[in-house]
């Protein structure tokens, strides 16, 4: 019924023909007079689609993107590439975006197998191609599209890149990227600056690992200088950032450059939940016998107030090491060694009374001119029993020499210094102690031999060669792990640290520094499997953080 219906809408003047004739005519009707026909002249591949519209046939020139299918190809409008994924920046009729983040290209597609160092995202996970881990560092064996290098020298493993923390108990990884898997990249990322650093020292409290540093001038965050003073640099011990979290001045600061005061290379610290103790020496510049005043601080970490407890006989001792603890007395202990000239010992002894109220206790001190020409001088308390002293002495053959701190009282004539052993054969470039774990532990650089001594509880000695010669030395306790953590540098500017226990040392690796080191430091934050050192050239600073061994 339809079809004859058709058929005379199609006859002029309604005249009636016959079925076969329509049959006839039906596939040559071009309404739009593209050229096409509605069936094709029966083929598919002529039919016009879209006979109302004469920009509509197969072989048109089809837009992408349009919601049109010009060609009639039957084709999905929003896949240019035929992959089934529509495109990712096209909007469809209905306000969608695709998902192919190249229509263009047929094997880029989501899930798509994706080689890497090619610079194209087949799959579309919009990752770098270049980096593989997703670490953040691109490979350095493979060039991008502009012909440059990463610095991920193991692009398949997260752990692995520049800055990484370097882990010691696995030698076959180069975890941080320096050209070695037992040596430690070292950085400084802050904008904190030091010009004259005479020592440095580590320390911790509940909530916060310090650095501190007496140098000639002191530079903070706001750009503002501070000369001739103690500063202790702070880090947050949940995060450990490389850029640390702030900085307390553990001395008094002078803002303007001083012309008649400087300070001696050596200081100590203690640092307490709520307080930081610093022992110093101050050099009246302007004196001709260049006066040193010896000085003992106290910094109420929540007063901000600064109490300080002078020595009041001052000298002109050059104290070249400096040694702060508090003793099983509860009396804080400084003792600095001079070994110019006679030598001598300066020793005060005093506590936190007087630190209160100089009036209503008092500050006992002596210099002890009896035991040669002391250098690298450390003690620390033992408990119950009288704390040790070692020092090197340079008028004895540069001999080790261990004493016993004697203090029953605060009378002067009673704070002595009485020599108990005497170790030959070394040469003492710096030296360093403590007690730990119901232990002694004494460990010093040889320069005589090339070595470093590790000295246990019965003063077993263990040595260590280092291949350089050995200079500045410092300890810290891995109560993890119930070892003595050494750092040390040698006299060619290097930086190391070793590990070791009652059996002797354990192992050693290098600290990879630009800075030719000077002074160095070395601590491990309770509760944590990481170590931090630090290392000075006296101006700049270098720090790494590393997985313990």
């Amino acid at each position: 019924m339809k079809r004859l219906f058709l058929a005379a809408m199609l006859l002029p003047a309604c005249n009636w023909i016959n079925q076969a004739d329509i049959d006839e005519r039906l596939p040559t009707l071009d309404d739009d007079q593209d050229g096409f026909t509605r069936d094709g002249g029966g083929d598919p591949r002529m039919a016009d689609c879209d006979d109302t519209n004469k920009d509509i046939y197969p072989g048109a020139e089809d837009a992408w993107y349009d919601g049109v299918d010009a060609d009639c190809a039957k084709n999905d409008d929003y896949d240019q590439d035929n992959d089934g994924h529509r495109s990712d920046s096209e909007t469809d009729d209905d306000g969608n975006l695709g998902d192919d983040c190249d229509d263009l290209e047929a094997t880029s597609f989501p899930g798509a197998t994706d080689e890497w160092y090619d610079g194209v995202d087949a799959d579309c996970a919009e990752n770098d191609d270049y980096d593989q881990d997703d670490d953040g560092y691109r490979s350095d064996s493979e060039t991008d599209d502009d012909g440059n290098l990463g610095d991920d020298c193991d692009d398949t493993l997260l752990e692995v890149h520049p800055g990484a923390v370097e882990d010691l108990s696995d030698f076959t990884i180069d975890y941080d990227c320096d050209g070695a898997g037992d040596s430690v990249l070292m950085r400084w990322e802050s904008s904190l600056s030091w010009a004259g650093i005479g020592s440095i020292h580590m320390g911790q409290t509940t909530d916060r690992v310090y650095l501190s540093s007496v140098s000639d001038s002191f530079t903070d965050t706001t750009g503002t200088t501070y000369h001739d003073l103690g500063v202790a640099t702070y880090w947050d011990k949940t995060s450990l950032d490389p850029e640390p979290a702030g900085v307390e001045f553990w001395t008094s600061f002078n803002p303007e450059a001083s012309v008649d005061r400087s300070i001696a290379s050596g200081h100590s610290m203690l640092f307490e939940e709520g307080f930081l103790y610093g022992a110093m020496a101050l050099i009246n510049s302007a004196s001709a016998s260049q006066v040193r005043n010896e000085r003992l601080y106290r910094l109420d970490l929540t007063a901000q107030s600064l109490a300080t407890a002078a020595a009041s006989s001052p000298g002109t001792s050059d104290l070249s090491d400096i040694t702060l603890f508090r003793d099983s007395s509860d009396s804080l202990r400084f003792i600095g060694c001079d070994s110019t000239g006679n030598g001598a010992f300066k020793y005060l002894l005093t506590d936190d009374a007087y630190l209160d109220d100089p009036n209503t206790s008092s500050l006992t001190q002596n210099t002890i001119t009896t035991l040669g020409r002391p250098r690298h001088c450390v003690a620390q308390d033992r408990g119950d029993t009288e704390p040790y002293l070692f020092y090197q002495n340079n008028s004895s053959s540069d001999a080790l020499e261990q004493s016993l701190l004697d203090s029953s009282t605060f009378d002067s004539a009673s704070l002595s210094i009485s020599l108990q052993n005497q170790f030959q054969s070394v040469e003492v470039n710096d030296l360093d102690y403590l007690v730990a774990n119901g232990m002694d532990w004494l460990v010093l650089t040889d320069g005589l031999n090339s070595e470093l001594q590790l000295y246990t509880p019965l003063f077993t000695l263990f040595s260590q060669s280092t291949g350089t010669t050995p200079d500045a030395i410092d300890i810290a306790w891995d109560a993890a792990n119930s070892r003595v953590l050494i750092a040390w540098t040698d006299l060619s500017g290097g930086g190391h640290i070793g590990w070791g226990d009652s059996s002797g040392f354990l192992g050693t690796a290098t600290l990879n520094s630009s800075l030719s080191a000077k002074d160095i430091a070395i601590i491990v934050p309770d509760n944590s499997d990481d170590i931090l050192v630090v290392l000075t050239d006296g101006d700049d600073l270098e720090m790494a953080r590393i997985t313990a061994p």
